[in-house]
């Protein structure tokens, strides 16, 4: 079951001409709830308009040439309806709908003001709706969301009124269910010479955009506005039998820890009636579920029971409290603490990882849990026939059809399996199996090592190359490798750089094996060999330490128990360097580059600044001037107009979509706008 709803804004409906087109409008299009804005009706013509109309009405008047809205529902609509609330300027009415199995829908008409200024403390004072519920806000804000997507031409400056919305938005947890459907779109509802805007919404609360099955603008004749529909499923939809999941306030129990005990000892003698452990075990664990399951019961605390204490509570606290008073702190514990551990049992639910006990109330966990809940929940899914199933049984079958296809083996030939076993030549022999499969021997872990290493090529020449061909190029950050060519930038991807072919590089040749890891069998770390043993393995094996330091983290070994006692006494550990942080690590590596980069040769002296504004000794060492790893000033970038009214746009586009901009195109992008 569904309900189809619409927004209208019909700019006076006086003239009864214009009055029964847009009833008759309303009709045609069989749709149940249509909010109107700016009627201009009066009390005068109430009980005519709704005659005219036939279905059930409500209505909050303005004046016969401005304001006024009205809630209409069709003629076949079911549903209970109950006026919950209205302004008394004819801008806001409020209906609440029952629908089946849940608290139903508030639905609530807006016509906000024309004027900037009352506008602002429209959205601020004058909506009030409860968050709690399951609310649709819909009408004509006279405002735009998003100027570079509602606004044509858009406008240097965002409407006035458009912050407030967005915090009422906001505040109430509510979706401009339109652009969640289409985040990219740009569609008006309002249009007035070559001026275009979206100012009419339909917000519905986040439980409830998951029921949405269809929104979309529709064109309305008989206004300046369209109109904006959506269609939203009101039955709730059949749930799965879902997951059980073990309480573990159940099993703290005194009644489980004896009712488990009795149960233990009896099954654990039944070992033998069973072929195996393992069918032991899964019948295990369906007894310690059931037995869980019927202790839950008897230890579950029903509403009913709750009220009783309360009612309970409140008849001592009217009469003699003083008489009753070990009576009445025992009830007040006992609310208490059921209260406690239903508020409890929701934050662990909700799964909220950053949550301190305190900072939020239980009210939110219950709102977020219902949230989650409704997140969780599939309503339909796309079959592999490509049609969509909706109904619990087709979703679950469907579930069961996508797995076991996706587990399946799609079949092999073995035949052509056994063929290519069968024609391989090179096979061990029956002696180098067993040889393979005996155990190995203190003598070949000795004999051999395994060493991870990286080949590490001198790049100065190639370097060379491309400062001389590509002049400020100054290091080789800014490079891709593709297949025909070398291509440099000299900032990352900005224009289209550089190429330089690969027959234009000289091959180098001078290439090392640097060891990134020397490993061999931790548990024969004593009998490792010192790096600088002799190819002379058998007579010039050096043993290892064998008596290492206990304090954790120390990495110091000693060959007698005498050097480890004053090792300890003395308490001079080394600790191997765990973990680094990465800013410290890139100026190390920075600061051996720049080290590495000044040959033995230079000239100067000690403490005298080189072109580079480095320090050199006598001996041509390279010395590290004090805080030269420090940041140091930047001169101040500034942006032009045109830039900050770039960056502020794709900062509003990021906070509402979640999505942040290529940081490449930004560039690019940033790069023109400063040459306007």
């Amino acid at each position: 079951m569904s309900i189809s709803i619409v927004s209208l804004n019909v700019n006076g409906m006086v003239d009864n001409k214009k009055r029964n087109a847009v009833f008759y409008w309303c009709k045609k299009k069989n749709i149940d709830v249509i909010c109107l804005q700016e009627t201009h009706s009066s009390s005068d013509v109430e009980t005519k308009w709704k005659n005219e109309w036939k279905g059930e009405s409500f209505w909050n008047h303005g004046s016969s040439n401005s304001k006024g809205v009205a809630i209409l529902f069709s003629e076949k609509f079911k549903f209970e309806i109950t006026e919950t609330g209205r302004d008394s300027i004819g801008r806001t009415i409020s209906v609440h709908v029952k629908t089946p199995g849940n608290n139903g829908i508030f639905i609530y008409n807006i016509y906000a003001p024309n004027l900037a200024g009352d506008r602002k403390s429209f959205f601020e004072k004058d909506i009030l709706i409860d968050n709690n519920n399951r609310n649709i806000v819909l009408g004509d804000f006279n405002c735009a969301l998003i100027k570079n997507l509602d606004r044509k031409p858009v406008p240097l400056r965002d409407d006035i009124g458009s912050h407030e919305l967005k915090t009422f938005v906001e505040h109430n947890e509510l979706i401009d269910v339109w652009r969640k459907r289409y985040p990219k779109e740009k569609q008006y509802t309002f249009c007035r010479g070559n001026s275009r805007s979206r100012i009419d919404y339909i917000f519905i609360s986040s439980e409830l955009q998951y029921k949405s099955q269809q929104v979309k603008l529709v064109y309305f004749p008989f206004s300046d506005h369209d109109g904006v529909f959506m269609k939203l499923k009101t039955n709730e939809p059949e749930r799965g039998p879902g997951t059980w999941k073990m309480n573990s306030s159940v099993i703290q129990s005194d009644l489980f820890r004896n009712t488990f005990e009795s149960f233990w000892g009896n099954w654990k003698l039944k070992k033998n009636h069973f072929e195996n452990n393992l069918e032991w075990w899964e019948e295990t664990k369906i007894k310690i579920k059931s037995i869980t399951i019927e202790v839950a019961k008897q230890l579950n605390i029903t509403e009913k029971q709750i009220r009783e204490w309360e009612k309970r509570l409140d008849n001592i606290t009217g009469t003699h409290p003083i008489n009753n008073e070990n009576e009445l702190n025992n009830l007040k514990v006992k609310i208490k603490d059921y209260y406690a551990q239903k508020a409890e049992a929701v934050r662990i639910r909700s799964k909220v990882n950053w949550y301190e006990k305190g900072e939020k109330s239980t009210g939110y966990f219950f709102k977020l849990e219902k949230k989650r809940g409704a997140e969780k929940l599939w309503t339909r899914i796309k079959g592999s026939d490509g049609r969509y199933k909706d109904d619990i049984e087709s979703i679950l079958e469907e579930q069961v059809s996508f797995y076991k296809q996706l587990f399946t083996s799609e079949g092999w030939d073995r035949d052509a399996a056994e063929n290519l076993l069968q024609n391989i030549d090179h096979k061990l022999s029956e002696e180098n199996k067993k040889i393979c499969e005996m155990e190995i021997s203190l003598d070949e872990i000795r004999k051999y090592k395994v060493k991870v290493v990286n080949a590490v090529t001198n790049l100065d020449s190639g370097a060379n190359i491309i400062k001389s061909n590509i002049p400020e190029i100054t290091s080789l950050h800014n490079f891709k490798f593709t297949e025909d060519a070398l291509v440099v930038w000299k900032a990352y991807n900005i224009g289209e750089g550089k190429t330089i072919l690969w027959t234009q590089l000289k091959s180098n040749s001078n290439k090392e094996l640097s060891v990134v890891l020397d490993w061999r069998d931790v548990a024969l770390t004593r009998f490792q060999e010192d790096e600088n043993e002799s190819t002379d393995m058998n007579t010039q094996i050096k043993k290892r330490a064998i008596f290492m330091c206990p304090v954790e983290g120390c990495v110091r070994e000693f060959s007698t128990n005498s050097n480890l006692d004053n090792h300890l006494l003395l308490g001079n550990c080394d600790y191997k360097l765990e973990k680094q942080c990465l800013t410290d690590l890139a100026i190390t590596i920075y600061s051996k580059k720049i080290n590495d980069g000044f040959p033995s040769s230079t000239s100067g002296q000690h403490g005298q600044r080189s072109e580079c504004g480095n320090n050199i000794s006598t001996e041509g060492d390279y010395i590290n001037p004090m805080g030269w790893a420090l940041k140091g000033k930047r001169k101040k970038t500034v942006f032009s107009t045109a830039q900050k009214q770039y960056m502020k746009e794709q900062f509003d586009i990021g906070k509402r979509t979640g999505k942040k901009v290529d940081p490449f195109y930004a560039a690019e992008e940033m790069r023109k706008l400063s040459q306007i």
